[in-house]
């Protein structure tokens, strides 16, 4: 699995999420850092051998910020899966600005 740039043209600035890859007996496990985004704005999509996820942010208009050390802006990332990742298996959780992906290997792949 190799990483790839991104450029997109936002209205934020967009930031490369910082990533946990993980190579387990029968999946990739990625951790994505994503604070303040709303778990309904992101986007994960497999195109060919492409994976990006995007999170977009939306302000939020009932708090009032005190200070804010995370930088505000949107998040995208790409990987290139190659042929080992059933691309039909993918499962994704996102808790506390934490995205948890789960690639699950090509049958053929896991000896």
């Amino acid at each position: 699995m190799t990483t790839q740039a991104t450029e997109t043209k936002h209205e934020l600035r967009t930031f490369v999420p910082r990533t946990d890859v993980i190579e387990a007996e029968s999946s990739y496990e990625l951790t994505v850092e994503m604070p303040g985004i709303d778990k309904d704005s992101i986007e994960i999509s497999l195109d060919g051998q492409k994976l990006t996820i995007k999170g977009k942010y939306t302000e939020r208009s009932y708090a009032k910020p005190l200070k804010l050390e995370y930088p505000v802006g949107h998040y995208e990332r790409s990987f290139t899966v190659g042929s080992k990742v059933d691309k039909e298996n993918i499962e994704a959780t996102f808790e506390d600005g934490l995205l948890h992906l789960t690639l699950q290997k090509a049958k053929e792949e896991e000896a």
